[in-house]
């Protein structure tokens, strides 16, 4: 799993790394869906994907973003324990 978090919101997404040459052009289709079910006007969300088109990927210096991945990391392993039979897939 990848697990990427907005740096000012906190909005964490888990999708899956396999296969990992194509993470990113699957990314921003993953936060669309997640956006859209927390309500997110199709317009905002439409602005977000748009954003996207421009790609960068580097190294955080936020120690405060690096343990929330931590957390996040340690949740998502917990949840994954106490639910061996639930996946990070798109719920219909």
């Amino acid at each position: 799993m990848a697990l990427w978090i907005n740096e000012r919101t906190l909005l964490p997404l888990l999708i899956p790394l396999a296969p990992a040459a194509s993470l990113l052009d699957r990314f921003p289709d993953e936060l669309a869906v997640l956006l859209q079910r927390l309500g997110a006007p199709s317009s905002f969300v439409a602005a977000e994907v748009e954003q996207m088109a421009e790609r960068q990927v580097a190294k955080t210096a936020s120690r405060s973003l690096l343990g929330t991945m931590n957390e996040f990391s340690c949740l998502a392993d917990d949840y994954r324990r106490r639910h061996p039979a639930a996946h990070c897939s798109r719920a219909t």
